[in-house]
């Protein structure tokens, strides 16, 4: 009740559960639009590798006087049927591993009510993504008016989406082997700028999730529940336990190598509009498990006190400000040194070092022990020697403070590295497809020169390996510098607005580049293998 803490109510218990939602929200939602950006850069490829392949027949239309209208609602027709089978298919898959996800929110926050609102939107962005789908088809479609009817029925390419070629002359860069310089020569046409671009969403995509995942697993995590990085806290319940018997205890165990007790107490502060509202202010030495602030450092003295970042947007206070607290000796000013983040208690916490004698609401001990193991065995033991008491190493209390969001995480991690997987193998295969079909006069030209089919397939193995590399290195960066940004606007409101991801650097650095490198060399071969059935009469005179 508010005379011996917080008012807690059903708004106030769906507003703390709500933080967890929000979260898996934030990174489902960045996923999906990243993949759906993928997606529309995949259709460019597969219709354009669609013309090539259809070359032949489109000239033919062509000499014969079909009308370009004509032909291209052919191919419009066609990636209408494709878009909305594959909409329909979409949506029916997706309703079973929606209502997965959703069983833990609707656990703690209850089954929302059906309304048009809940059951249109759903279809109404399938529709809006559909129609982009096919939009884009038909702007991509219009090449098909600048093909060259006489040049496509005698070579069977399209001189008008050849692409532009500079003289880069093999005599300048003479210590590369012959398929080295050619690979990366063609590697880095402007041309390849939309592989690139996918590969780069696409290691987005499956670094950001993964981040967030680590960052929940990290033992760092608890610099974001207000609390210093420790190993050990031992709750201890007024009128349960002794707290000074648990502290002697504590301070006599060898496996300690530090420990300082924190009392949270209820206060009334002062508010930027005048009024005073209930504040939970730890009290103690907040130097002993030092913090990352915001802005400003720990209190030091009775008359210093640090704020939340969600209650200092509510007094209207920053570093240096005054905020007036109701304590038993009085209305106490008191000295604003610095900013935290907190997530928990809805995000309005306090701290500070003066004692006026008030009860305590919480009575916890942190500790820092020789290990992660000791600290496991310490809470253990010191559960069963006091009872009443909760301890618990903060790696536990992080996992039960989040709940169930870190395995739906895992589950949104693990569906976004394999879509995202699946979708470089696609588009690297479409793309590798239509450049062997636009390239094959000059790969009959390699073949006369006395080029063997697995030097010309190694010149495509370093081009593409080269493109893998510099698109995930792209991603990586983009994953850097906006997904903590991206994930803190969400967090924001919640009392986290600089939430850093905390990645696991060999994961993210070697495992997932590395599976995505060998993703696209397999989509790659895998496209090659056309190669072997390539004769060089053909390749030279028909390109077929």
């Amino acid at each position: 009740m508010p005379s011996n803490g917080i008012n807690i109510s059903a708004s106030m218990m769906q507003l703390m559960n709500s933080l967890n939602t929000m979260l898996i929200v934030a990174m489902a939602l960045v996923v999906a639009i990243v993949l759906a950006v993928v997606a529309i850069l995949a259709l460019r490829y597969t219709v354009l590798a669609a013309i090539e392949t259809d070359l032949a027949q489109i000239a033919v239309l062509k000499a014969i006087g079909a009308p370009h209208s004509r032909i291209r609602s052919l191919y419009v027709i066609k990636y209408l049927t494709l878009t909305a089978v594959g909409a329909t298919v979409g949506y029916a898959a997706g309703q079973p591993l929606a209502a997965q996800l959703e069983a833990p929110t609707t656990l703690y926050l209850g089954t929302p009510p059906r309304t048009i609102w809940s059951v249109g939107i759903p279809i109404l962005a399938v529709l809006v993504l559909a129609a982009i789908i096919v939009g884009f088809t038909w702007l991509s479609l219009r090449r098909i008016g600048r093909i060259s009817t006489i040049e496509a029925l005698h070579s069977g390419t399209s001189a008008s989406l050849r692409p532009r070629r500079q003289r880069w002359r093999l005599s300048s860069v003479r210590r590369l082997p012959v398929q080295v310089w050619l690979g990366a020569r063609e590697a880095l046409r402007p041309s390849n700028a939309l592989l690139l671009g996918v590969l780069a969403l696409c290691t987005f995509t499956m670094v950001l999730p993964t981040n967030v995942s680590t960052t929940l697993s990290n033992p760092q995590i608890a610099t974001y529940l207000g609390v210093g990085q420790a190993d050990l806290r031992i709750d201890v319940r007024t009128g349960v336990q002794d707290l000074a018997t648990v502290e002697k205890g504590v301070d006599s165990d060898p496996r300690i190598t530090r420990h300082t007790t924190v009392l949270r107490r209820s206060y009334k502060m002062s508010t930027a509009t005048g009024g005073w509202e209930t504040a939970l202010i730890d009290i103690g030495d907040h130097e002993a498990f030092p913090m990352e602030y915001l802005s400003g450092r720990a209190p030091t003295t009775n008359d210093e006190i640090a704020l939340s970042y969600s209650q200092a947007q509510d007094t209207g206070a920053k570093e240096g400000a005054t905020v007036t607290v109701r304590t038993a000796d009085g209305d106490k000013d008191l000295t604003v040194t610095g900013v935290y983040q907190d997530i928990t208690n809805n995000g309005h916490t306090a701290k500070a070092t003066f004692d006026d004698g008030a009860p305590a609401l919480w009575q916890i001990v942190y500790a820092d022990a020789g290990s992660t193991q000791q600290a496991s065995a310490l809470a253990k033991q010191l559960s069963g020697e006091y009872p009443g008491i909760q301890a618990i190493s903060m790696n536990q209390y992080a996992a039960q403070f989040f709940g169930a969001t870190g395995s739906q995480v895992r589950v949104v991690t693990t569906l976004a590295c394999a879509i995202a997987l699946g979708l470089s193998f696609l588009i690297t295969m479409l793309f590798t497809v239509l450049i062997v079909s636009r390239e094959r006069p000059q790969i009959g030209v390699l073949m006369a020169l006395g080029c063997t089919r697995r030097a010309v397939a190694g010149q495509y193995l370093i081009r593409f390996g080269l493109l893998a590399l510099v698109g995930t290195a792209l991603g990586l960066l983009g994953a850097s510098a906006l997904g903590s940004p991206a994930i803190g606007a969400v967090m924001a409101s919640r009392g986290a607005p600089d939430l850093q991801l905390l990645p696991n650097w060999w994961l993210v650095g070697l495992v997932l580049p590395g599976a995505l490198l060998a993703t696209v060399i397999g989509a790659v071969a895998l496209a090659l293998r056309r190669l072997r059935t390539m004769s060089l009469s053909t390749a030279l005179t028909t390109g077929e």
